[in-house]
């Protein structure tokens, strides 16, 4: 073998280095400048994958090899450019009956155990829910309702009237169930300090609306 083309000193040194599951840019950044170039290069070439099926022993065998390891796309999140890319590549593409079945025969019978639900509920609380809307919301009965997952008095969805949250904050203490809120100027969203009146009972609060509209010919 000619000289300078394999050094066996080098080899001897570098034994060992390439080990089963090691990554050899394992922790190392790419530049954006490098990530273009990578893009470019890999532009029009075919998957190494495209075509190929692998085993069922080979399928659990890298099922088994990933537990405990991080995503790699973890906390990373796509751009407004690859967004669009990825939403033009699937215009006018539907899925086929033959996948469709195979989906179908993927999800039968699979239940959620309580454990995986409980984690699902938790991880879908308050902010981290995708319908989340700055925990404030307008109800179709003309109210706003607050997000107050800590309050004694919260509702099954675990929101509050606005209005009744100001009063408690002004008096210095909750509210009881008996107790109701009256809007002054009739306007149910304005829950300024000035515009809340604290009725003892639903009764009291009849008794004010009649006033009032006894009073306007």
């Amino acid at each position: 073998m000619p000289t300078g083309i394999y050094d066996r000193k080098k080899a001897k040194l570098n034994k060992g280095l390439f080990k089963k599951g090691h990554r050899i840019n394992k922790g190392v950044e790419k530049s954006e400048e490098h990530r273009k170039n990578l893009s470019i290069a890999l532009k029009g070439r075919k998957s190494w994958a495209k075509g190929k099926h692998f085993s069922k022993e080979h399928r659990h065998n890298i099922s088994i090899s990933c537990i405990g390891r991080p995503s790699a796309f973890r906390g990373k999140h796509h751009s407004r450019i690859s967004k669009e890319k990825l939403r033009q590549s699937h215009l006018g593409k539907k899925t086929s009956e033959e996948t469709r079945k195979k989906l179908s025969l993927i999800h039968t019978g699979f239940r959620h155990s309580e454990k995986s639900k409980l984690m699902m509920s938790i991880n879908q609380l308050g902010d981290k829910g995708h319908y989340w809307k700055g925990g404030k919301t307008n109800h179709s009965d003309g109210y706003i309702y607050i997000n107050s997952p800590f309050h004694p008095h919260k509702g099954k969805d675990n929101y509050i009237f606005e209005h009744r949250l100001v009063m408690e904050k002004i008096i210095g203490r909750y509210l009881t169930k008996s107790e109701v809120v009256h809007h002054i100027n009739g306007i149910k969203i304005d829950n300024r300090k000035e515009n809340l009146m604290l009725c003892k009972n639903n009764i009291e609060h009849r008794k004010l609306h009649k006033k009032i509209n006894h009073s306007f010919p």
